[in-house]
C-alpha cells in the first residue's frame, strides 16, 4: 500500500477474527501458534515496519498486519468470516468501534432479530389472496394479508418476539400484489411445478445463507442445516416465509446452544482459516 500513496485501500483477504481485523486496521501485530490460534500483540515501533512494498508481496501476505497502518487504509473486508462464522461479529460494535455494548448477547437474540427483519422485507405469502409470485428482486409491492396466520405458522406468529412485527400491508383500497408478475420463463416454470407456492426458491436461499454458519463449531450445527435445507424445499412450508423456516429449524439444535452467552473477543482463540 505504501507503493500507492494516492489510492484508498480496503483489504480483501481472509480475516480470521475480529482480533485480526483490528490488528490490520489499527496497526498491531498478530501472532499465531502452531495450531493456528491467533493472538494480538502490542504494536511495535515504526522502525520495524517491513520495507517491502505491498505490490511486491505474494498473494495473502497482507494477512499479517503492519506495526503501523498506512494512511490510505480505509477498512478491511470480512466477507468470508461473515459467511463462515457470523457469530464472531457479535462483538464488532464494542470491540472494533468502541461502543458501550453490543445489541445481542447470544445466538437466540441474533436469530430473533434476523427473523423479524426478513419477515418485514420478505413477507409471508400464506395469508393473502394474490396469486402473483414474490420474486425477491426489491421491486415487490406490499402484500395485503387477509388473516394473521395459517395453520402451519400459527405457533410461530404467536411468539413474543414476533408480536411487534407487523406485516407490510397495502394501502386501503389497493389490491396490488407484487409489482413483477409472471413475465420471465423462470417464473412461468415455477408456476407450472410449484402447485400454489408463491415464494420462489431464490428468496429462501438468499435469506437463509447469512445464518448458515451461526452454529459453527457448536453442537446441533448439522441438524440445524439439514432441517433448514429440507424445509426450504418443502412447497407446503415455503409460503409461510423464510423466518418460519428458520424458527422451525432452530428446534433441531439444543436450546442451551442458542442461549449460551457469546465470548468477548479478548478471550477468544481461533482455529479458523477462511475457505475459498
Amino acid at each position: 500500500m505504501r507503493a500507492f500513496p494516492n489510492c484508498t485501500f480496503i483489504l480483501n483477504g481472509g480475516m480470521r477474527s475480529l482480533d485480526h481485523c483490528r490488528g490490520v486496521a489499527y496497526g498491531s501485530h498478530i501472532s499465531f501458534d502452531s495450531e493456528g490460534r491467533g493472538r494480538v500483540d502490542e504494536a511495535t515501533s515504526g522502525d520495524d515496519i517491513n520495507k517491502i512494498p505491498y505490490d511486491k508481496l505474494p498473494p495473502g501476505s497482507h494477512l499479517e498486519p503492519e506495526p503501523l497502518p498506512p494512511a490510505n487504509l480505509k477498512g478491511v473486508m470480512v466477507g468470508r468470516l461473515a459467511r463462515d462464522r457470523p457469530s464472531v461479529l457479535w462483538d464488532v460494535d464494542r470491540y472494533f468501534y468502541g461502543e458501550e455494548k453490543n445489541p445481542c448477547r447470544n445466538r437466540r437474540e441474533v436469530m430473533e432479530k434476523y427473523m423479524q427483519f426478513i419477515d418485514r422485507v420478505y413477507p409471508r405469502r400464506c395469508c393473502d389472496n394474490d396469486e402473483n409470485l414474490s420474486l425477491g428482486i426489491g421491486r415487490d409491492k406490499p402484500v395485503k394479508h387477509v388473516r394473521d396466520s395459517c395453520d402451519l405458522c400459527s405457533d410461530f406468529r404467536s411468539c413474543a418476539f414476533m408480536s411487534g412485527c407487523k406485516p407490510c400491508l397495502a394501502e386501503d383500497g389497493d389490491n396490488a400484489g407484487p409489482a413483477e408478475t409472471l413475465g420471465s420463463r423462470r417464473a412461468k416454470r415455477h408456476k407450472n411445478h410449484a402447485n400454489g407456492t408463491k415464494v420462489v426458491s431464490r428468496i429462501i436461499d438468499k435469506t437463509l445463507q447469512p445464518v448458515h454458519g451461526i452454529l459453527y463449531g457448536k453442537r446441533g450445527n448439522k441438524p440445524f442445516l439439514r432441517e433448514s435445507s429440507r424445509l426450504s424445499r418443502d412447497l407446503k412450508v415455503r409460503n409461510c416465509g423464510a423466518a418460519f423456516i428458520l424458527w422451525s429449524a432452530m428446534k433441531k439444535a439444543p436450546s442451551e446452544v442458542w442461549d449460551e452467552p457469546f465470548e468477548y473477543s479478548e478471550s477468544c482463540l481461533t482455529d479458523y482459516f477462511p475457505t475459498k
